[in-house]
């Protein structure tokens, strides 16, 4: 029993997300970068803002068309269980976001989502990742929807969780074997007593 409640505990450790500064609590943008902009406006880049959250004391603020993005290791897609974020439009409720994806093999893809109020809405884009290949990369582009105001986007609470698969870590395997050794010595030790 213990061995298996060891097992269990390093196992649900293992599934966590891969991304970094991902609700913005850091009061920085980094890692997470500017990487295009299609919008025209030469102000409003990316930035944290402590003004407009939607947990926690920041989030992410753009104005217009512009790509955040945070580049890490390379996980494969298989292994990855949930993408999902928090968006607010807060000038203009029906309003398009690309989500963009990049892979390992330089290829990149996406899709848009739509947001439905200017309240703070939550998307599971998952269905949207190619599992057979290996994610290099996670983008959101702003919202080009109109005037100044109406173009503002709110990011928070990005995550993109890898759960239990692959190799287990270093920890995982002592965890493991630590609690086969027990359930061994507890076995040993009934066999004694029985003689």
């Amino acid at each position: 029993m213990a061995a298996v409640a060891m097992v269990s505990a390093a196992s649900s450790s293992q599934a966590a997300n891969i991304l970094t500064n991902a609700g913005f609590e850091s009061g920085s943008l980094g890692p997470w970068v500017q990487t295009n902009d299609f919008s025209g406006h030469a102000y409003g880049d990316w930035a944290v803002t402590g003004a407009d959250a939607h947990s926690g004391a920041f989030s992410a603020t753009d104005i217009g068309n512009k790509l955040i993005e945070q580049s890490f290791a390379g996980v494969l897609g298989s292994s990855i269980t949930e993408v999902s974020f928090w968006l607010r439009h807060p000038g203009y409720a029906t309003a398009p976001t690309y989500v963009n994806f990049r892979y390992s093999d330089a290829s990149e893809a996406g899709g848009i989502i739509n947001t439905s109020s200017t309240d703070w809405q939550f998307f599971n884009v998952t269905g949207m990742l190619n599992a057979s290949k290996t994610l290099v990369g996670f983008g959101i582009y702003g919202c080009n929807c109109g005037g100044d105001f109406a173009s503002t986007t709110l990011l928070d609470d990005v995550m993109i969780n890898a759960g239990g698969a692959g190799v287990p870590e270093p920890a995982t395997w002592a965890l493991m074997i630590g609690g086969f050794g027990l359930a061994g010595a507890t076995l040993r030790r009934r066999r004694m007593v029985a003689a």
